[in-house]
């Protein structure tokens, strides 16, 4: 089964990292969108509402057109506006400090980035406790 992948982060780096780990975790079994800013991602949503996304990794802190509210905050919550991404597991990756309580205040998933410089095991931990399979 062919798993959705929105990844938004403003740094092609970070970017280039996830597109890297989700084809080595799923293989073909992917299809990846990018976004380079929250907006970006938000036109990204709505072009594909009627087929969502299974999963969104975002970053925080991105553009500052959002203030006070991060970029990511922000682009999180429009993405829970949406009923049709009421089943789309939303992971937020930041080097921000409080993205632990972030997180929380938003009910999504989080990893922090420090966490990923070591390799993928923590994003595929986190996949796994999030349910999806890889092949």
């Amino acid at each position: 089964m062919l798993t959705k992948v929105l990844i938004v982060d403003d740094s092609k780096g970070w970017r280039d990292f996830h597109k890297t780990a989700f084809y080595k975790l799923f293989g073909e079994d992917i299809e990846l969108v990018t976004a380079e800013s929250a907006s970006d991602g938000y036109d990204r949503l709505l072009f594909h509402v009627k087929e969502p996304f299974d999963l969104i990794i975002s970053d925080l802190q991105m553009e500052s057109d959002f203030a006070p509210l991060c970029a990511g905050e922000w682009f999180v919550k429009q993405v829970q506006n949406f009923p049709e991404y009421i089943n789309t597991k939303i992971i937020i990756v930041s080097g921000m400090y409080n993205i632990e309580m972030t997180a929380e205040l938003l009910g999504v998933d989080f990893i922090p980035k420090r966490t990923l410089i070591s390799g993928i095991l923590p994003l595929k931990l986190k996949l796994e406790e999030l349910g999806f399979k890889f092949p």
